[in-house]
């Protein structure tokens, strides 16, 4: 078992205004999900996009939108999404605070030699 503050996990650079914790992946063993923390400045956004593995979530803080097929869908600290298989979809701050995201994956979906905070 294990059991940390995901405020002491790493904050690496993702994007430009977007920073990601990892906070379980495969380093910890983890056989089939990671756990991610995403950081999104104010007026920065993860921009459309799609791939063929699901993943849900929490906000944690902040508020924006969740960028869909049919528009965008508000959301705030407490809301829960889950976005299917190779549903287009994205994020944008649209607050004054950090919009932060708490995301759950599938471990397949993970690039450990792309993330400096795997090592």
């Amino acid at each position: 078992m294990l059991v940390r503050k995901y405020m002491d996990v790493q904050n690496i650079d993702y994007m430009d205004g977007i920073k990601k914790r990892l906070v379980f992946g495969p380093k910890d063993g983890t056989p089939n999900y990671i756990m991610r923390v995403f950081e999104i400045a104010p007026g920065a956004q993860i921009g459309p996009h799609t791939h063929y593995w699901e993943h849900e979530g929490l906000i944690l803080a902040g508020e924006g939108a969740l960028i869909g097929e049919n528009g965008e869908t508000k959301v705030e600290a407490g809301n829960v999404y889950f976005i299917t298989p190779s549903e287009m979809h994205g994020f944008v701050n649209k607050g004054t605070d950090v919009l932060r995201i708490l995301c759950i994956s599938p471990v397949y979906s993970y690039n450990a030699s792309a993330d400096p905070s795997a090592k």
